[in-house]
């Protein structure tokens, strides 16, 4: 069964369009606009989550996954919060290896993952994953390392979603892929770059799917 994890905060509209989900409490040494943010506190890796320790110890097990305690808890400022927000895209991860945890790093490595290097710390929160070759993200650097490996990529803004206490919130944290459909936590319509990014999904046969409220950073849905 496919399992989407995501903010205990999220609309409950979303949570609708997911049939099983896994809501994740915030962290305890994050800032209060962004420690619910379920990107920040673990990284998907198949049937495998690494996570910060402070979640380890709230959840201690997750069904149908194996979950592993990180090294490291995210903490403030950037980048040590930044430990656990890999892009997971197919068997690639794309992540700031300087900064992420060792723990996530040596269970992509012995999973079979090639580990991309990439300036951007914030790296799940900046992309979405449309298929297991291709992706869409707001990050020109993750943008250049994706077509570099022979991944299809899609480059679009940031502006029009919201995040409070911020200009604008990151494109890959009001979304995930969850069973072939691209769900968005807010009206992606009214995104300047959604006819593009409706059309890249087509090419991979891939639903867009979105509720009706404000286009909103609750942190990224991973699955």
């Amino acid at each position: 069964m496919k399992y989407a994890f995501l903010s205990d905060r999220s609309y409950g509209s979303t949570l609708k369009l997911l049939k099983t989900s896994v809501l994740i409490p915030e962290l305890p040494l994050i800032d209060g606009k962004t420690a619910y943010h379920a990107d920040l506190s673990l990284c998907v890796l198949d049937d495998t989550v690494v996570c910060a320790p402070s979640l380890y110890e709230k959840t201690g097990k997750i069904k149908n996954f194996n979950l592993v305690k990180g090294e490291s808890e995210p903490c403030e400022p950037y980048p040590n919060d930044i430990l656990y927000n890999a892009a997971v895209i197919g068997k690639t991860v794309f992540c700031k290896t300087d900064k992420t945890d060792k723990k996530l790093l040596e269970v992509a490595e012995k999973n079979g993952y090639s580990i991309i290097n990439v300036k951007q710390g914030y790296a799940r929160c900046s992309t979405l994953p449309v298929s297991d070759s291709s992706l869409i993200t707001s990050d020109s650097g993750i943008y250049s390392a994706a077509l570099n490996v022979g991944f299809d990529a899609l480059l679009v803004t940031n502006e029009g979603v919201m995040l409070d206490g911020y200009p604008n919130g990151f494109i890959g944290g009001c979304g995930g892929l969850f069973e072939n459909k691209l769900i968005f936590s807010g009206d992606i319509s009214k995104h300047r770059d959604y006819e593009r990014i409706k059309d890249f999904c087509g090419k991979y046969s891939v639903e867009v799917v979105y509720t009706a409220e404000p286009l909103y950073d609750f942190g990224s849905i991973l699955c």
